[in-house]
């Protein structure tokens, strides 16, 4: 029975991990301080659990380790699901200038906003040495909450 509930809890896992990785690139998050909060509450939580929960102790730090994982794929999860939610159509645009690209398995663009550095996927015209030169990216961005952006469209074009 035990073993069940472990591939259950692991199928839950990569889920909700898969649910972070689709959804955080459709943001711009320009602040460390959601994700120092987010771990400080999955540190906190845990704890808890840790001191009250009474059994072995190699299946406590198994416990912890678990339960520190799910707590914190769980509230980024919830975090990105209440950001994609709240996005209003009060869309903004930036004009960035870009910092490199890629063209290996899929096309993309590196970039700085607000003083971060980012990558996203997007579609270059040119394969050429100087697209760095020639193009920038627009942004139309909607502020979800401060320091949250959702990308409304990336788009690569000419500099005028």
């Amino acid at each position: 029975m035990k073993k069940k509930y472990n591939n259950v809890i692991l199928l839950i896992a990569l889920g909700l991990i898969a649910i972070i990785y689709i959804l955080r690139h459709n943001f711009l998050i320009t602040t460390y301080t959601y994700a120092i909060v987010i771990a400080a509450i999955s540190i906190a939580v845990t704890l808890i659990a840790f001191i009250f929960k009474a059994t072995r102790q190699k299946d406590k730090v198994l416990f912890g380790i678990k339960s520190f994982v799910m707590l914190y794929i769980s509230i980024w999860t919830l975090f990105y699901s209440y950001c994609y939610v709240q996005k209003s159509t009060n869309v903004q645009t930036a004009i960035v200038p870009i910092n490199g690209y890629y063209t290996r398995r899929t096309d993309g663009v590196l970039f700085t906003f607000q003083d971060k550095h980012f990558d996203r996927k997007a579609f270059i015209p040119n394969y050429s040495d100087s697209l760095i030169d020639k193009y920038v990216i627009k942004l139309e961005l909607v502020e979800v909450i401060s320091n949250v952006y959702y990308i409304n469209k990336l788009h690569v074009i000419p500099k005028n």
